[in-house]
């Protein structure tokens, strides 16, 4: 499924995992992040000729997105979990299409958003 962009797969996965950036996999939160400091990194080289240097800030815009869904399926999963009884939590599922509007926001059970605007 993609959302804004950003490929995700079932669960908490992330984004899709056969995404690669100069042959790196972005399969975790992790290697995203690493490959978007190399890219900062590299943005500031100031010999770093021009059209290069536009090839990479694009990708760093997809990766910092990459970045931000990881972070958002986290943030989804820790909402998700629910106190069964005292002290004993479990996890669950999180269908993303129904609960989130366009905006991002996740919406309560009877439908309204969370947001207070």
């Amino acid at each position: 499924m993609r959302i804004g962009g950003v490929y995700v797969t079932e669960g908490t996965q992330g984004p899709d995992q056969s995404e690669q950036r100069d042959g790196k996999s972005l399969d975790s939160f992790e290697s995203a992040v690493k490959r978007l400091e190399e890219i900062v990194d590299r943005l500031g080289d100031q010999t770093l000729p021009l059209d290069q240097a536009m090839k990479l800030f694009e990708e760093g815009i997809k990766v910092s997105r990459t970045c931000a869904q990881y972070l958002n399926d986290a943030r989804v999963r820790v909402e998700k979990l629910i106190e069964e009884s005292p002290g004993v939590f479990s996890l669950e599922a999180f269908d993303q299409d129904e609960n989130v509007d366009s905006a991002g926001s996740v919406r309560a059970e009877n439908g309204d958003s969370d947001d207070e605007s």
